[in-house]
């Protein structure tokens, strides 16, 4: 058993282990508070008694625990599949053992197997025995939480995932673009004179070269939007102090021919907007 996390997204307070499991503190910095994970691996016989002591020891107490791994049980006829399909004798104690210490058991959203015997026919048993459970706390504590069943590998158990985010975790916003870009002639020039000078790479793939033009583009067009918002923003104000000088000097009633002869807005700046 192993566990490993990015140190650029997480910090170890703490690593421990015992029987059938080992376990780390971590600091999660995408969502903001510690963690406790713990890796188990369920045993195949006195399994009653194994998780029994397990879930009711002390480390496994926090509110703020990840627990994971091949559990080898299963919870109910719908997590087994095949001829040779049957319920696992703990599920009733199981069921009622992790409702007692308040484990939630997040499934994915269509329920897949994650071992199988790789066999066919009536020899046929595939079952859920892997599974990640979190703590009720944790659990309540995270809005957005769900896991999912993998593909692939050489080992006749199948990967599992868990995700969650933080409410408070800033969503990447996706890069939009807006079709009015294509009337301002400064745009236009910007990207025929990019595409122009910026040709594929000699050592590099047709389509690479081109998927690596259109995500640097996209940077540059970022930059040109940005410094354009800056812009327009200064040509308002402007129009805006114009507009108000205006006002000023017609106020109570219409200007006459005389005032707007001399107003402000006869100034070439005026005429820009």
């Amino acid at each position: 058993m192993a566990i490993g996390v990015n140190n650029r997204t997480a910090e170890i307070r703490n690593y421990f282990g015992g029987r059938n499991f080992i376990g780390l503190d971590i600091c999660s910095h995408l969502i903001g508070r510690d963690i406790r994970i713990i890796n188990v691996y369920g045993p195949c016989t006195d399994r009653a008694n194994f998780w029994k002591n397990l879930l009711g020891s002390e480390l496994f107490q926090a509110d703020n625990i990840l627990l994971g791994g091949d559990l080898n049980f299963s919870l109910g006829f719908s997590e087994s599949w095949g001829h040779l399909a049957q319920v696992d004798t703990l599920t009733d104690s199981l069921t009622s053992l992790l409702e007692e210490h308040k484990w939630i058991d997040r499934p994915s959203a269509r329920l897949q197997y994650t071992w199988s015997n790789n066999r066919s026919g009536e020899q046929s048993l595939a079952r859920r025995l892997d599974r990640l459970l979190v703590k009720e706390p944790l659990y309540n504590s995270l809005p957005h939480i769900r896991q999912w069943v993998g593909s692939g590998g050489i080992s006749d158990h199948r990967p599992i995932f868990l995700e969650t985010e933080n409410s408070s975790h800033k969503i990447k916003i996706p890069f939009k673009f807006n079709a009015s870009w294509l009337l301002d002639p400064s745009y236009t020039l910007l990207v025929q004179n990019y595409w122009r000078t910026n040709p594929i790479r000699d050592d590099e793939d047709i389509s690479v070269g081109f998927v690596r033009k259109l995500t640097e583009l996209k940077q540059i067009t970022k930059n040109w939007a940005h410094q354009k918002r800056i812009h327009d923003n200064l040509t308002l104000k402007e129009a805006e102090k114009v507009i108000a000088e205006f006002e000023e000097s017609s106020t109570g009633t219409f200007p006459s021919l005389e005032k707007k002869r001399n107003t402000p807005l006869s100034s070439p700046s005026a005429h820009r907007f």
